[in-house]
């Protein structure tokens, strides 16, 4: 059952999709890691268009998340 379906059978459903770029859009289909999670919000933010492909990141995740 998907999303498109499940309405039209019980209207009791509440169904969600997490995904990590959307259900539709030009990075729908891309997999990925909290790595490029964080280089698509932050330093990589500034080196590619909405239409490439997202870069790994240019810092270290360590310089980005200090641990305890």
């Amino acid at each position: 059952m998907g999303l498109s379906l499940s309405p039209k059978i019980i209207r009791e459903i509440i169904m969600c999709s997490v995904t990590p770029f959307g259900q539709d859009g030009p990075w729908r289909d891309y997999q990925t890691s909290d790595l490029l999670h964080l280089a698509a919000a932050a330093d990589g933010s500034s080196g590619y268009d909405v239409e490439d492909i997202p870069n790994a990141p240019r810092l270290l995740l360590a310089e980005a998340m200090p641990g305890t």
